[in-house]
């Protein structure tokens, strides 16, 4: 495949340009570099046209449709694979193509039965319902498919497994069904499904949160493995039955299978013998998705009777490398028992991602789940994310639970009012490139080390987080390989001098390549930051542009309100709140103007007066604590704070990069 790749990358697309060039040459004076071209052209023409059909066939799969087309001009020995190959794929979007497919279908020489044949995938989505003779007609007429997605309502109403000929589509390897709206498909519909696919490789049906999930017996899951003996994925949305104790002595009769590798599964009030049988029907599973969610009509299981289960099974997912999972329930046991079954064996995760709801009646859970998480796997872990949106009673430490990770380079902690020891954290994560932080607080511990640690932290990233300023300084300090940073919607404690009315958040030693700043306030206290009393004026400093050819490549506004005589470049900003069409009042950050500059640093050259000095009219701000943009001047009497960094090559304060993440996920999948 690699070849063919090649091939078409540097062979067929330089020979399409090369003849399109050699014919606007004919038109003109034929000089002797035209006629070289020409031979040469010719020459690897007539080598290229003497390929074998399946391998050009093969490479034009790499190519684009356009390409293909100008390929079939070039030469008539390639026309025929490059026609069928622009069959490889077939889209039907909408209820008038499905009806004028299914219409073409009923002549003897449709275009449709011809080419057919060359058919692999076929993608059904959009408003079109599909009767069960259209489902027949075009399943006589595709026979060859190899890969189908059938989007949500196209199955509406059908009884998809007795009324239509699956068997035609025997050589399916990938199968996705989008359930929602489709009535659920009984057991005896899906046995004849499954009987009817002995190649199928990849099975998914995907569901909605509310729509009836399937009911999924031991036997049930033994019977589609039965019938799919070649399945490496599976993806769906159960109702997993209770195991019975008959069925408790079969789980250490199951025969594993040979070839999957990644399931993902939505499941209903599941038993936690369940994840028993998981770990022995699946031994070579490498990807593992799961969903739990339990209502409060399960009683609550004594948690000796799981060890004991787990206790008595052997290495279990010891191929485990990537995990995401999620509980949902209103019991303490349906958190933990995953990480008792796993904290008793070696399980090699090294992507995790975990997120669950935590019982109102249970506040400490998130530090429990974390410890129990860091106990199973915090030897091999490399990317963790760990997430909780609930409100628990009390902010948890998680600091206080983690354990030396030290192959760790991506850590996400999203959990609601969370307290976090940074410091403690990035000690214990000593190989750590990328942080985020979402919903909770950011601190240091109260003792500094004597001997201060430098770390390789490269990116940061806050969402939604209260944190000190004496954070930034540290991150600055101890953390010299920091370039990158997205800050969006985020609070700053710092002191507020009397005198010059400003704070300051000092991160001079870092030298930034890519910031971006949506949202951000600072607040003498915690009681300012809960009373909406905040500082909406931001100045961003950074050393001035030297002259030896080391320039900032991009950022707006970089030198607006600056002096000649100063060391350093500012640029002052508010942040203030607009409507939108939609009548919905959202923040947005502005830059302000030289004059308005000019007018701001005026007024702090004697902060501690005109401080006092009221407005006679009362100005109307949002619940949030910010003005409309005209009446910015307002905002001066609270003072403003100083983002002081190094070098920076690019930065963004507006909305709709701030909040992107994407850059930086594009980012990250760079650094060395």
């Amino acid at each position: 495949m690699t070849l063919a790749r090649v091939t078409a990358t540097h062979v067929y697309v330089p020979l399409i340009k090369l003849n399109k060039f050699v014919q606007k040459g004919i038109k003109f004076h034929l000089s002797f570099s035209f006629i070289v071209l020409i031979i040469i052209n010719i020459v690897i023409i007539m080598l290229a046209s003497h390929l074998p059909f399946e391998i050009v066939f093969i490479i034009a799969s790499y190519l684009l449709t356009k390409d293909k087309l100008n390929c079939i001009l070039v030469c008539k020995a390639w026309r025929q694979p490059l026609q069928d190959s622009l069959w490889n794929s077939l889209e039907i979007t909408s209820q008038r193509k499905l009806n004028s497919i299914c219409n073409t279908l009923k002549r003897k020489r449709s275009v449709y039965k011809i080419h057919g044949v060359y058919v692999k995938q076929l993608h059904m989505s959009g408003e079109c319902r599909t009767t069960d003779q259209q489902l027949l007609r075009i399943q006589k007429s595709f026979q060859n498919l190899q890969r189908l997605y059938i989007g949500r309502f196209c199955l509406d109403g059908l009884n998809i497994g007795m009324q239509v000929g699956w068997t035609l589509w025997k050589s399916l390897t990938e199968l996705t069904i989008d359930m929602h709206k489709t009535s659920v498909i009984c057991e005896k519909e899906r046995e004849k499904l499954f009987s009817c696919l002995p190649y199928l490789k990849r099975l998914c049906f995907t569901q909605r949160k509310n729509d009836p999930p399937l009911p999924f017996s031991l036997d049930n899951f033994e019977d589609l493995h039965d019938s799919l003996p070649r399945l490496e994925m599976l993806s769906l949305n159960i109702d997993l039955k209770c195991i019975t104790e008959n069925d408790q002595i079969r789980l250490w009769q199951v025969a594993p299978t040979k070839h999957m590798t990644k399931i993902n599964f939505c499941a209903r009030s599941m038993d936690s013998k369940w994840l028993c049988y998981f770990s022995l029907k699946y031994p070579d599973l490498n990807t593992l998705g799961l969903e739990a969610i339990e209502n409060d009509k399960i009683p609550d299981f004594h948690k000796e009777e799981d060890l004991s289960v787990f206790s008595n099974l052997p290495a279990i997912f010891i191929h485990l490398k990537k995990a995401s999972i999620r509980v949902r329930g209103c019991f303490e046991r349906s958190h933990t028992v995953l990480w008792n079954l796993l904290s008793l064996h070696t399980v090699p995760v090294e992507h995790l991602t975990y997120r669950f709801d935590s019982p109102p009646y249970s506040p400490q859970l998130s530090s429990i789940v974390t410890r129990k998480c860091m106990i199973s796997c915090s030897n091999t872990i490399k990317t963790l994310s760990i997430e909780c949106r609930d409100d628990p009673f009390k902010p948890e430490l998680i600091a206080s639970v983690f354990k030396l990770c030290p192959n760790l380079v991506d850590l996400n902690i999203d959990i609601f009012l969370a307290t976090i020891m940074l410091d403690t954290i990035i000690d214990l994560c000593v190989s750590l490139k990328r942080f985020r932080a979402s919903n909770g607080s950011l601190e240091l511990s109260k003792n500094e080390p004597r001997d201060p640690i430098m770390h390789g932290l490269r990116i940061i990233e806050l969402t939604n987080t209260t944190a000190i300023a004496s954070v930034f300084h540290y991150l600055s300090f101890h953390c010299r390989k920091l370039n990158y940073a997205r800050l969006n919607t985020v609070k700053v404690i710092s002191r507020l001098s009397n005198e010059t009315g400003n704070c300051l958040v000092d991160m001079h030693y870092t030298q930034f390549k890519v910031l971006h700043i949506f949202y951000v306030q600072c607040f003498t206290s915690y009681a300012t930051m809960f009373d909406a009393i905040g500082m909406n004026i931001m100045v961003l400093s950074k050393p001035r542009v030297s002259t030896d050819g080391h320039t900032n490549r991009r950022g707006p506004f970089l030198s607006q309100g600056t002096q000649s005589d100063t060391p350093t470049v500012q640029m002052w900003t508010h942040t203030y709140y607009e409507r939108l069409k939609n009548r919905r009042w959202v923040p947005a950050t502005r830059a302000l103007m030289k004059k308005e500059v000019k007018f701001a640093r005026k007024y702090y050259q004697d902060f501690e007066r005109n401080k006092n000095i009221k407005n006679s009219l009362e100005v109307e701000r949002s619940w949030t604590g910010e003005l409309v943009w005209n009446n910015w001047k307002e905002d001066l009497c609270r003072g403003y704070f100083v983002l002081n960094c190094g070098p920076i090559d690019e930065y963004c304060i507006h909305q709709e990069k701030g909040c992107d993440p994407t850059l930086f996920n594009r980012i990250y999948s760079t650094l060395d």
